[in-house]
Formats: structure tokens, sequence, C-alpha cells
């Protein structure tokens, strides 16, 4: 259930989506700042109202997930936004704050939305995976 949706009952497909899950005693909570639906959300209402069954997908679009831990993308994630960039000019308006960088890279999105686990930070799950793995949280 994404902002991005013009029929609720057709799927988005995103080339990247970011959320942020936190893990406490009440279970796996999601923030996701794209949707319409409220938050916190628990994992498993999230995955119930937004993902949809691979199976009604072509191959190349089943969900694939790069979970990385928050530490580690807040000490190593750089962008100097090119990727909004169409033939010099933006998409869309980037945000008001300034790009993101570290004493290591100014640039390096690539690495935390790529689905091949031999590049970037963290672990690449796919749709039954990523449930599985924070259901029980």
């Amino acid at each position: 259930m994404q902002q991005a949706a013009l029929d609720s009952t057709v799927p988005v497909v995103w080339d990247y989506h970011v959320i942020f899950m936190y893990a406490g005693s009440g279970g796996c909570l999601v923030y996701d700042l794209d949707t319409v639906l409220p938050f916190p959300f628990t994992l498993k209402k999230y995955a119930a109202q937004t993902f949809r069954c691979d199976l009604i997908l072509l191959p190349q679009y089943h969900r694939q997930f790069r979970v990385i831990e928050a530490k580690i993308y807040l000490e190593k994630f750089a962008s100097d936004r090119s990727h909004m960039l169409a033939e010099g000019q933006f998409i869309a308006k980037p945000p008001d704050y300034a790009c993101i960088r570290t004493t290591e890279s100014c640039n390096n999105i690539e690495e935390f939305i790529s689905i091949d686990a031999a590049v970037g930070y963290g672990e690449v799950l796919n749709l039954p995976q990523f449930t599985k793995r924070f259901s029980n949280r």
C-alpha cells in the first residue's frame, strides 16, 4: 500500500525501497515513510497488507531484501544524489538537507541497493526468508 500506487490492486515495482525496522519486546515494527499505512506497524500486518505473493510477478520482479544493521547503514552509507539525475537535471526535487558523505565515500548507494549478495553490506533475502526471519522477533 504505497503512496505511489494509482490502484491499490496493482503492484508497485520499485528499483529499491527503504524501510526501517525495529525489533522490540512487542515484535518487529516497520517504519515506511512511503506507505499509506500508519506507522509503526507490526511486520506481520505490514507484510500482509503490502506484499502480494511473488507468484503473480515475473521472476525478475520477485522481491529481494538487503537487510543492513542500522549502525552499519549510518556509518557507511553515502549518496551524492547522482541516481536522481537524468541528463544532468534532477528528476524530482532533491531533499533540502546536504548530501550524505562518510570519511570513506561520497557515493556508494549501489552497494546498498544491489541484490547481488557478493556486493555491499548486510545480507540479501528473498520474501519468504525475510518474513520468516523477522516475523518472530
